[in-house]
């Protein structure tokens, strides 16, 4: 027997049991009792830690095994079932998982695997990189005044919140109108931004025209503008 573990790290709660493991491959599924006592905090600190037993000391297994309840955190009952292995107990010893899935719910439904597309696009809710190559467009832009071109570009997805922006260097950057280009010497958000697209303006020293086209490109191959939208 070896022992899996939800640790509460916002209230120091933790929930165990047990799993026996086979020779061969097997579906294993642990459905855990709810803590409605203790929510856990909605932001980006850690909340919720999975631990699996694989070997343990005395410091951990003296204590008494609470099967499927939460607890207050206790080190010695964290892994104190009877029947624990220790993956130490042989050379031949071996554990290998080929993947987890947690869900919300009291039956288990089939194992979910998702594409590498799919992945991005759910990480571009919460962060997407804009990273050009060398001289390449950044975003189409107008001149607001003369020294002040603003720039817009389309999110890929519609991000989780209104997105905070930071950019590399500001000199990483240059505006390109009538043939001529100039350096920025400051890139800073735009009121404009929201889910779906973000705008920033791009300061230069003179030389543009108000209401006149341009575009926003990278200079050197270093420019990159992060849109973070995490809790």
């Amino acid at each position: 027997m070896y022992v899996c573990e939800l640790f509460d790290v916002d209230n120091l709660r933790s929930i165990t049991q047990s799993f026996a493991v086979t020779t061969s491959w097997n579906r294993i599924e642990l459905t855990f009792a709810a803590d409605t006592s203790d929510p856990l905090d909605d932001d980006n600190a850690a909340s919720l830690q999975l631990s699996f037993w694989l070997h343990s000391g005395s410091d951990f297994t003296s204590g008494t095994f609470a099967v499927n309840t939460w607890n207050d955190y206790v080190q010695v009952n964290r892994a104190a079932v009877d029947d624990l292995t220790s993956i130490f107990d042989a050379t031949s010893r071996t554990f290998f998982i080929t993947g987890i899935q947690m869900e919300i719910g009291t039956q288990a439904t089939d194992f979910e695997s998702r594409s590498f597309g799919e992945e991005l696009t759910l990480c571009q809710r919460y962060c997407f990189v804009m990273a050009p190559s060398t001289n390449a467009a950044v975003a189409l832009a107008f001149a607001r005044t003369t020294t002040v071109a603003f720039g817009i570009v389309e999110l890929p997805v519609t991000m989780r919140a209104t997105p905070t922006l930071a950019f590399s260097s500001n000199t990483d950057f240059q505006v390109q109108y009538l043939g001529s280009v100039a350096t920025s010497t400051a890139m800073a958000a735009s009121p404009e931004l929201h889910k779906n697209m973000i705008a920033f303006t791009a300061t230069v020293g003179s030389g543009l025209t108000a209401g006149q086209g341009m575009y926003i490109r990278d200079v050197n191959g270093g420019a990159t503008i992060t849109a973070s939208a995490e809790l």
